[in-house]
């Protein structure tokens, strides 16, 4: 059997074991990376590679430099400001606040701890308003758009990380740090509007049962800066401002810039080494780094060229093949599919497949690429985003995502289809 014919069969196993969670998906990515070389797709060293790249020394150097935030007390004395400010007298005006805050002042954090974030703030203010704010109507539009503005930077989250992998793979350069704000600001601009309108008036009549606050919910974030270093906060604070200049720099790579940040922040004890590794996701590293390994496979074994050409010989060939038809394709097969694959597990398996399709055409990858990383995010089911997962706490059901973010669903992917093109021409 031909290698590209076993490189498809792992992908196409790998995905299924993907929607199917029967075990963890880092497992999957692993045994999917494992098998190219037990099949002999590829050599053993290619197995395991991608866990040294600069990408994933990139992701897991902003983890930690992002909990470090907490640990030294910034979070928490950001999180009380947010508690004293007018804003918090109105829901819509604290709900549109929040959107606003996290996609500009907290732009640079990691998405997941945004929610994290959020969620106390949201909580305290609401168990203080007699009832005027509630968690239910604030926090599943906060979550969201802590998803989707995850898409403006290079570090807001994972899928783009795995884009740059396949875009290095076929020989072009690392993507600029604002590469994706071309498409990642009106898709963010729109859904704070969204839920500033429709969406808010949506929930209003969705949302039918009584926002009941867990008292656990109001300890993490609002106890206030007191009892932390303020060298330390400010350490930290210079850490990841330091880092964010080094990444829009250009000089050096994004790993070096997180890893340096690392160093200075365990050198100044601001974090402690247990506490630099406690604080790193180790099954999105796993997946990050394996998932590197089976697209590898995929590439080497010319499985990538073979379902690149299948793709284009089904709209009448190169010549015939539309390459904004295509790229419409990608970004709504992943906007589908999104809402029961993980996001970085989907962007592991579509955005190799949309680089070679590009090449096949002659044409610019990018359109295809960013749309497909762009499309792994804004999932209307709570199930793929760990961003969206944490506001399960709201209390809602899952026909409450459905019914309320279908409508901002479609928008994005018309969103995604209509700049992806002009942001990143063919």
């Amino acid at each position: 059997m031909e290698h590209s014919t076993i490189a498809i069969i792992i992908i196409l196993l790998a995905m299924v074991s993907f929607a199917l969670e029967r075990i963890p998906l880092v497992a999957t990515a692993l045994l999917a990376s494992l098998a190219m070389v037990l099949f002999g797709v590829m050599p053993v060293e290619e197995a395991y590679s991608g866990f040294g790249t600069n990408v994933v020394m990139m992701v897991a150097g902003m983890m930690i430099i992002g909990n470090a935030l907490f640990e030294t007390g910034v979070a928490a004395k950001f999180g009380d400001a947010i508690l004293h400010t007018r804003f918090a007298k109105s829901e819509k005006s604290f709900m549109v606040m929040l959107m606003v805050v996290e996609s500009t002042v907290l732009l640079f954090i990691n998405n997941s701890a945004i929610v994290a974030l959020m969620i106390p703030i949201i909580a305290a203010v609401a168990s203080r308003s007699n009832g005027k704010i509630t968690l239910k109507n604030v926090l599943m539009p906060v979550a969201f758009v802590a998803v989707i503005r995850g898409g403006i930077t290079m570090s807001g989250s994972t899928p783009q990380v795995i884009g740059q992998t396949a875009l290095t793979q076929i020989g072009l350069p690392q993507m600029g740090y604002f590469k994706l704000a071309w498409v990642g600001i009106p898709r963010t601009v729109m859904c704070i509007i969204y839920f500033a309108t429709i969406g808010y008036a949506l929930e209003k009549k969705v949302f039918k049962f009584d926002d009941k606050i867990d008292q656990k919910l109001l300890t993490p974030s609002t106890a206030g800066g007191g009892g932390f270093s303020k060298a330390k906060m400010w350490i930290s604070s210079l850490v990841m401002a330091g880092s964010v200049i080094g990444f829009v720099s250009g000089t050096f790579s994004l790993g070096f810039w997180s890893l340096l940040g690392v160093t200075v922040l365990i050198a100044t004890k601001c974090v402690t080494p247990k506490q630099a590794f406690g604080s790193v996701d180790w099954n999105t590293i796993g997946i990050l780094g394996a998932a590197q390994g089976f697209a590898t496979g995929l590439n080497v074994s010319g499985g990538g060229k073979v379902i690149a050409e299948t793709m284009i010989n089904t709209f009448g060939g190169v010549k015939a093949a539309s390459p904004l038809l295509i790229t419409t394709l990608f970004i709504i097969i992943t906007a589908v599919l999104t809402n029961i694959l993980s996001d970085t597990a989907l962007a592991a398996i579509m955005c190799p497949i949309a680089a070679n399709v590009a090449v096949s055409l002659g044409v610019s990858p990018y359109a295809m690429v960013i749309g497909v990383i762009l499309a792994t995010g804004g999932d209307f089911t709570p199930i793929a985003t760990a961003g969206l997962t944490q506001s399960l706490v709201g209390g809602y059901r899952f026909m409450d995502y459905v019914k309320v973010l279908v409508p901002l669903w479609v928008l994005l992917v018309i969103t995604t289809v209509i700049f992806s093109p002009i942001a990143y021409p063919f």
